[in-house]
Protein backbone atom coordinates (compact mmCIF):
# COMPACT_ATOMS: atom_id res chain seq x y z
CA UNK A 1 0.00 0.00 0.00
CA UNK A 2 1.27 3.63 -0.69
CA UNK A 3 1.47 6.41 1.41
CA UNK A 4 -0.16 10.01 0.13
CA UNK A 5 1.76 12.49 1.85
CA UNK A 6 -0.10 16.48 1.89
CA UNK A 7 1.81 18.42 0.14
CA UNK A 8 -0.21 21.95 -0.08
CA UNK A 9 0.89 23.13 3.41
CA UNK A 10 4.81 23.93 1.54
CA UNK A 11 3.92 27.68 1.55
CA UNK A 12 7.88 28.88 2.54
CA UNK A 13 9.80 27.36 0.05
CA UNK A 14 12.57 29.78 1.68
CA UNK A 15 12.49 27.75 4.69
CA UNK A 16 15.37 25.29 4.41
CA UNK A 17 14.84 23.82 8.31
CA UNK A 18 11.12 23.27 7.48
CA UNK A 19 12.04 21.39 4.51
CA UNK A 20 14.52 19.59 6.45
CA UNK A 21 12.08 18.47 9.42
CA UNK A 22 9.05 17.77 6.88
CA UNK A 23 11.50 15.68 5.17
CA UNK A 24 12.72 13.86 8.23
CA UNK A 25 9.47 12.84 9.20
CA UNK A 26 8.31 11.43 5.52
CA UNK A 27 11.53 9.21 5.66
CA UNK A 28 10.51 7.93 8.97
CA UNK A 29 6.55 7.40 8.64
CA UNK A 30 7.71 5.79 4.70
CA UNK A 31 10.58 4.09 5.50
CA UNK A 32 11.30 2.97 8.84
CA UNK A 33 13.41 4.72 12.11
CA UNK A 34 17.09 3.59 12.34
CA UNK A 35 20.12 4.50 10.81
CA UNK A 36 19.64 2.48 7.89
CA UNK A 37 23.12 3.43 6.43
CA UNK A 38 23.54 0.37 3.92
CA UNK A 39 20.21 1.11 2.39
CA UNK A 40 20.66 5.11 1.38
CA UNK A 41 24.50 4.30 0.92
CA UNK A 42 23.43 1.73 -1.97
CA UNK A 43 20.34 3.98 -2.98
CA UNK A 44 23.01 6.82 -3.79
CA UNK A 45 25.29 4.14 -5.62
CA UNK A 46 22.08 3.37 -8.11
CA UNK A 47 21.52 7.55 -8.26
CA UNK A 48 24.63 8.03 -8.97
CA UNK A 49 24.93 5.79 -11.99
CA UNK A 50 22.10 7.62 -13.17
CA UNK A 51 23.95 10.84 -12.72
CA UNK A 52 26.22 8.89 -15.42
CA UNK A 53 24.57 8.08 -18.06
CA UNK A 54 22.64 11.60 -17.55
CA UNK A 55 25.18 13.83 -15.99
CA UNK A 56 23.14 17.01 -16.32
CA UNK A 57 19.41 15.55 -15.33
CA UNK A 58 18.87 17.74 -12.22
CA UNK A 59 16.45 15.31 -10.35
CA UNK A 60 19.42 12.71 -10.25
CA UNK A 61 21.74 15.43 -8.46
CA UNK A 62 19.35 15.92 -6.21
CA UNK A 63 18.15 12.25 -5.31
CA UNK A 64 21.57 12.48 -4.22
CA UNK A 65 21.57 15.40 -2.02
CA UNK A 66 18.57 14.11 -0.49
CA UNK A 67 19.58 10.80 0.28
CA UNK A 68 22.53 12.18 1.88
CA UNK A 69 20.37 14.58 3.71
CA UNK A 70 18.10 11.55 4.68
CA UNK A 71 21.52 10.08 5.89
CA UNK A 72 22.87 13.11 7.32
CA UNK A 73 19.44 13.41 9.91
CA UNK A 74 19.20 9.46 11.02
CA UNK A 75 22.77 9.97 11.60
CA UNK A 76 22.10 12.12 14.50
CA UNK A 77 22.37 15.56 12.40
CA UNK A 78 19.72 18.20 13.15
CA UNK A 79 17.92 20.85 11.14
CA UNK A 80 19.33 23.77 12.86
CA UNK A 81 23.14 22.21 12.61
CA UNK A 82 23.26 21.14 8.77
CA UNK A 83 24.00 24.73 7.33
CA UNK A 84 26.35 25.63 9.81
CA UNK A 85 28.47 22.03 9.32
CA UNK A 86 28.26 22.56 5.78
CA UNK A 87 29.91 26.33 6.24
CA UNK A 88 32.42 24.38 8.69
CA UNK A 89 33.56 21.62 6.11
CA UNK A 90 33.20 24.82 3.62
CA UNK A 91 35.58 26.41 5.77
CA UNK A 92 37.97 23.50 6.16
CA UNK A 93 38.53 22.51 2.60
CA UNK A 94 39.35 26.06 2.05
CA UNK A 95 41.88 26.41 4.16
CA UNK A 96 43.21 22.67 2.88
CA UNK A 97 45.17 22.49 0.05
CA UNK A 98 45.02 20.83 -3.19
CA UNK A 99 46.81 19.46 -6.25
CA UNK A 100 47.17 22.26 -9.39
CA UNK A 101 46.51 19.76 -12.16
CA UNK A 102 43.78 17.01 -12.02
CA UNK A 103 41.49 14.92 -15.17
CA UNK A 104 38.16 16.56 -15.61
CA UNK A 105 36.97 12.46 -14.50
CA UNK A 106 39.75 11.86 -11.63
CA UNK A 107 38.48 12.14 -8.01
CA UNK A 108 40.21 15.06 -6.38
CA UNK A 109 41.44 14.91 -2.66
CA UNK A 110 43.33 17.47 -0.68
CA UNK A 111 47.22 17.15 -0.22
CA UNK A 112 47.47 15.78 3.59
CA UNK A 113 49.48 17.66 5.58
CA UNK A 114 52.91 16.26 7.75
CA UNK A 115 50.20 16.83 10.67
CA UNK A 116 47.29 14.94 9.29
CA UNK A 117 49.16 11.95 8.21
CA UNK A 118 51.21 11.65 11.90
CA UNK A 119 47.26 11.82 13.31
CA UNK A 120 46.65 8.54 10.86
CA UNK A 121 49.29 6.82 11.66
CA UNK A 122 48.93 7.47 15.25
CA UNK A 123 44.98 6.33 14.96
CA UNK A 124 46.20 3.67 13.42
CA UNK A 125 48.54 2.92 16.38
CA UNK A 126 45.02 2.64 18.40
CA UNK A 127 43.39 0.07 16.18
CA UNK A 128 42.93 -2.87 17.05
CA UNK A 129 44.29 -4.78 14.18
CA UNK A 130 43.31 -8.16 14.49
CA UNK A 131 39.91 -7.09 14.94
CA UNK A 132 40.00 -4.35 12.07
CA UNK A 133 41.54 -7.16 9.80
CA UNK A 134 38.72 -9.96 11.11
CA UNK A 135 35.95 -7.66 10.04
CA UNK A 136 37.61 -5.89 7.19
CA UNK A 137 35.59 -8.70 4.90
CA UNK A 138 32.21 -7.18 6.38
CA UNK A 139 33.23 -3.43 5.34
CA UNK A 140 34.65 -4.59 1.41
CA UNK A 141 31.52 -6.43 1.24
CA UNK A 142 29.29 -3.66 2.01
CA UNK A 143 31.02 -1.89 -0.73
CA UNK A 144 31.29 0.90 1.54
CA UNK A 145 35.31 0.65 1.54
CA UNK A 146 36.24 1.39 -2.14
CA UNK A 147 39.36 -0.23 -3.92
CA UNK A 148 42.18 2.57 -3.33
CA UNK A 149 41.19 2.98 0.31
CA UNK A 150 41.10 -1.02 0.90
CA UNK A 151 44.57 -0.89 -0.67
CA UNK A 152 45.35 1.93 1.77
CA UNK A 153 44.26 -0.02 4.44
CA UNK A 154 45.99 -2.83 3.94
CA UNK A 155 49.23 -1.03 3.52
CA UNK A 156 48.69 1.10 6.46
CA UNK A 157 48.34 -2.29 8.62
CA UNK A 158 51.23 -3.77 7.03
CA UNK A 159 53.17 -0.86 7.49
CA UNK A 160 51.46 -0.81 11.47
CA UNK A 161 52.94 -4.16 11.92
CA UNK A 162 56.12 -3.84 10.19
CA UNK A 163 56.72 -1.23 12.87
CA UNK A 164 55.40 -2.66 15.90
CA UNK A 165 57.25 -5.89 14.90
CA UNK A 166 60.82 -3.56 15.00
CA UNK A 167 59.93 -2.10 18.12
CA UNK A 168 59.34 -5.35 20.16
CA UNK A 169 63.29 -6.73 19.05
Amino acid sequence: MTKKFDDSEFSNIHDFREYLKRKHEFSLVTFGSGLRTKGIVAHIKKELEEILEKPTDLEEWIDVASLALDGYLRAGGESFSLVPDLFKKLRKNMQREWPTEVGEDAPVEHIRTAKEQELKKKHLDEVNIPFLVRNLNLYIESGLVSDELLQDIKKSIFDHEKTKEEKDR
